[in-house]
């Protein structure tokens, strides 16, 4: 998880507000390091789709010719929840 620059600050909070040079440099590789992995790690996800079943599942929900809006969203929703 990426950290804020508060949250940073108040992993040490001995420095009482005073900030060199030196602890900025090392907080920015910090957040290098971390940006780096995360993107390393979204590179490598599998996308998981859905399955004929439930793409189905999700359609006979929205009869209608008129809730096919509907049924986009509740698909979106659906990959998202198996996405993240």
């Amino acid at each position: 998880m990426i950290k804020t620059w508060r949250e940073r600050c108040e992993e040490h909070p001995d420095h009482e507000g005073i900030v060199t040079e030196r602890m900025i440099h090392s907080r920015m590789q910090e957040e290098i390091d971390e940006l780096r992995q995360a993107i390393e790690q979204a590179e490598t996800r599998e996308w998981i789709g859905l399955t004929d079943e439930e793409i189905a599942r999700e359609f006979y929900k929205f009869e209608a010719a008129s809730a096919w809006y509907q049924f986009a969203c509740a698909i979106e929703a659906k990959l998202k929840e198996k996405n993240t």
